[in-house]
């Protein structure tokens, strides 16, 4: 297993491996942005070592992650997590909300912003599993988190989909699955 004292022999490769033992062997403050999608609590088995993880245990099992990636991102570094919840017992569990205050909190990061991924491939809807009574959901939250007091962010046009001009984008991450192509100015 290579170890990357310098960052320069970890650019341009495909690193594979568990993240939190991957990131142990970067050198410190030499990362300028992490995003990630961790997996969702008790929903699917990756084929982890720790199989599912429940949402009661999630903060846990992610925080020895979120110091990693505070120690490899540099001061001016950025970091984004998309994220899901879970509904448990009828309802929705604030695994992601504990989460989120423990990585300010404890870990240091700064909350910049947060935002929304709507997922149309989940239409909201009142049969949602049947008789809960409640709507389907169709978004995931993502936290972008700042590790300094100071932080880029590069605003470039948004991409329009070609297929829908009357696409609006109002601060939501919509991911579309169709062909796209830059908007003249």
């Amino acid at each position: 297993m290579a170890n990357y004292k310098r960052i320069e022999n970890a650019v341009n490769r495909f690193i594979t491996g568990d993240c939190e033992t991957v990131m142990k062997r970067l050198p410190a403050e030499s990362v300028d942005f992490v995003l990630t999608s961790p997996p969702y609590a008790d929903k699917r088995d990756y084929g982890l070592l720790d199989g599912m993880i429940s949402p009661d245990d999630y903060v846990d099992w992610f925080m020895p992650k979120g110091k990693q990636i505070y120690r490899v991102l540099k001061e001016n570094g950025s970091f984004v997590l998309n994220i899901s919840d879970k509904v448990v017992d009828g309802f929705q569990h604030l695994y992601v909300f504990e989460l989120l205050l423990k990585l300010c909190k404890e870990t240091g990061f700064h909350l910049v912003r947060d935002y929304i991924w709507y997922n149309p491939a989940t239409p909201p809807n009142v049969y949602s599993r049947g008789g809960y009574g409640r709507t389907k959901k169709s978004h995931e939250y993502c936290f972008w988190l700042a590790k300094g007091d100071t932080w880029k962010f590069n605003l470039a046009i948004p991409l329009l989909d070609v297929n829908n001009s009357k696409q609006k984008v109002q601060g939501v991450f919509c991911i579309a699955q169709h062909s796209f192509r830059k908007p003249r100015l």
